[in-house]
């Protein structure tokens, strides 16, 4: 499922359990493609379950939630951390 939030931003949900069924659910994984220091940055935010990453994905398309008030992980980044500090 793909999407895009108020302010620009591109949004989908991805399926890696097929590839990864020891860690990830079907549809868990959020990603998201904000605008940072002027390029793309590909962010993703971990769900417990299909549903979370849907409800995840129904506020910031909404913009009832920005996606830097998220706790987003960067690819490369071991903790989720504020986008201000990618």
């Amino acid at each position: 499922m793909k999407g895009i939030t108020p302010d620009g931003t591109k949004i989908q949900i991805e399926d890696w359990s097929k590839d990864y069924p020891s860690c990830h659910k079907y549809g868990d994984l959020l990603v998201a493609y904000p605008r940072i220091r002027g390029q793309a940055e590909r962010v993703q935010l971990d769900t417990d379950d299909f549903m979370g990453a849907m409800t995840a994905f129904k506020l910031l398309e909404s913009g009832a939630v920005k996606v830097e008030e998220c706790a987003f992980m960067g690819m490369r980044c071991a903790r989720p951390v504020p986008l201000s500090e990618l």
